[in-house]
């Protein structure tokens, strides 16, 4: 045992290293074959009115044009396995939080001259739950919902950034607007992992009306949507359309695309719908509820379409959809034209996955000009997920990146528009956070 001297020593010795002073802010940052060191994490809490930037896990449509060809790649070691990414602009570079499978989070600052590790709040994240990253003061956060009872798979999203007003789904399938320990609850029965879509009038759109009419199961769970509700916030908070889904269909997804694919300055609401006996198939409704245009079915039960974006691709004039048929077996590129009362396919092109069977992660591709020719094209991963193809409505690859591993979170994307760039980032299954860096 020890004696009290010892334990006098041993205490001093603890406050002397509580006092030790901190490193300079200029210390440089990493190379790439550097290892990082092990920092705590001790940022302040967030002041929610100076908040600069608000970044989730997302497919997004980037219209600024890059060219990952000639790109700088990053590779950042972890700790561990990486879950979700998210990343946002921060100082002269980009900001990137890493959730990882014990529920810990990492985050570094990525510019062409490196990395280094950065302070994050909190520490621990749900690992179930997608990444809303933002900062605020310099400082990096990941957004939490402040309510015990939300839902582990859905993720919160930001009313209004200025005063901190955010939006969750109650693990009872209530919608939640929370500002400043104030609570507003809304019963909607949302489906648990649905995301929640915000537009520029502060109107929520999410999946609700949970079955387990159609047991595909690929998802994560064996309940989907039979509804998708829009919800006003502004001037009181109050359902302002429900569409119901008739049996046998079911909504296999955890978010509709919200975009205007006729440009009419209005957005359509597309979904994918599934049932036992035709499989999947894409819809479009109007925002009043009706229905605007749907696709061809697959002719088979248990087979999905993975929707992924609308985006101008190619030569064409008007907005195209994206998606993923079968991304388990075969993993076939559509991309979709409105025509009339129907959605046609235009090209298809065969050998690309974007899902895992099991996994809530949607979001491994991305839309834009990835090669610097005029053109828009998809950014996805391959049939093992172990390389990423430019591929264009051509069916051409205009360029493959060798991942060297499997992509194994969310392909993510931040767009710098100071510095004119795009940043692209994925997690693999080696441990690496790989960021490209025009």
């Amino acid at each position: 045992m020890m004696n009290t001297k010892t334990i006098l020593l041993l205490t001093l010795l603890i406050i002397i290293s509580a006092c030790a002073p901190l490193e300079e802010e200029n210390t440089p940052l990493m190379p790439m074959t550097q290892a990082l060191p092990e920092t705590p994490i001790t940022s302040p809490l967030p002041v929610k009115s100076e908040i600069d930037f608000v970044s989730n896990t997302e497919i997004q449509y980037l219209p600024t044009q890059t060219d990952l060809l000639s790109a700088t790649q990053t590779d950042i070691p972890l700790p561990q396995r990486p879950v979700w990414i998210a990343g946002i602009p921060h100082a002269d570079g980009t900001a990137w939080a890493v959730s990882f499978e014990d529920g810990s989070l990492s985050a570094y600052f990525v510019n062409n001259n490196g990395y280094e590790e950065i302070a994050i709040t909190p520490q621990r994240f749900s690992p179930e739950m997608p990444l809303t990253i933002y900062s605020s003061n310099g400082e990096l956060f990941a957004l939490a919902a402040p309510g015990a009872d939300a839902a582990p798979y859905s993720q919160p999203i930001f009313l209004d950034a200025a005063s901190g007003k955010i939006a969750y789904i109650a693990s009872n399938g209530d919608l939640v607007i929370s500002e400043n320990d104030q609570e507003t609850r809304l019963s909607v029965n949302a489906l648990l992992d649905s995301r929640i879509l915000i537009d520029e009038h502060s109107r929520l759109l999410f999946l609700s009306s949970p079955t387990d009419r159609y047991t595909h199961g690929v998802l994560g769970d064996d309940i989907e949507a039979t509804g998708i509700t829009l919800v006003a916030t502004k001037p009181e908070l109050k359902v302002l359309q429900t569409i119901a889904i008739p049996e046998p269909d079911v909504i296999e997804g955890i978010y509709p695309i919200w975009a205007d694919l006729n440009n009419d300055g209005e957005r359509e609401i597309i979904v994918t719908l599934s049932n036992a006996q035709d499989g999947a198939r894409i819809l479009a409704f109007r925002e009043d509820g009706s229905l605007l245009a749907e696709g061809p079915a697959i002719g088979t039960g248990y087979r999905w379409r993975h929707q992924l974006v609308v985006a101008p691709f190619g030569e064409f004039e008007e907005p195209l959809l994206a998606v993923i048929r079968t991304p388990h077996i075969g993993g076939v590129i559509e991309y979709y034209r409105l025509n009339g009362n129907t959605l046609e396919i235009v090209k298809s092109i065969s050998g690309f996955s974007t899902h895992s069977i099991g996994s809530r992660n949607l979001f491994t591709a991305q839309a834009g000009d990835f090669d610097s020719d005029g053109q828009v094209e998809l950014l996805l991963p391959d049939q093992n997920q172990t390389r990423l193809g430019i591929i264009g409505v051509d069916g051409e690859p205009a360029f493959w990146l060798d991942l060297q591993a499997e992509l194994v979170t969310n392909l993510a994307a931040v767009e710098v528009a100071e510095k004119g760039e795009v940043v692209i980032a994925g997690g693999l299954s080696t441990n690496i956070l790989r960021i490209w860096i025009q």
